[in-house]
């Protein structure tokens, strides 16, 4: 099974547009974030983050209200898991990781 934001966007412009793929490739709601992504691929033009654009559809759909997109019950959403704008499946890895573990003594190997 597929997951991840973009293949979430793409099920949430599936839903969006009565479950009619011809309908999200002509989607006329180019005020939307999700817009450029709804084929489920990012643009080479789109200058923000995949999971920015995400924060932005949710924080629109709960009447801009940070706490609502927080609160969220919402949980068979596609987008649901990626509303703070955060991947879910990326926890614990990346740069707050590494400045962790070099802080803890441990110094950087530098590959060759």
């Amino acid at each position: 099974m597929r997951t991840g934001p973009l293949y979430g966007i793409k099920k949430y412009c599936l839903w969006c547009c009565g479950d009619q793929p011809k309908e999200v490739k002509f989607c006329s709601d180019q005020t939307c974030p999700l817009y450029p992504l709804r084929q489920g691929k990012r643009p080479d033009n789109f200058r923000k983050s995949v999971l920015q654009a995400i924060k932005e559809r949710c924080f629109d759909c709960s009447c801009f209200d940070w706490k609502e997109v927080k609160e969220c019950g919402f949980t068979d959403c596609p987008l649901h898991p990626y509303r703070l704008g955060k991947n879910p499946k990326r926890q614990g890895k990346g740069v707050l990781t590494n400045i962790n573990h070099y802080q803890e003594g441990n110094t950087p190997k530098i590959v060759q």
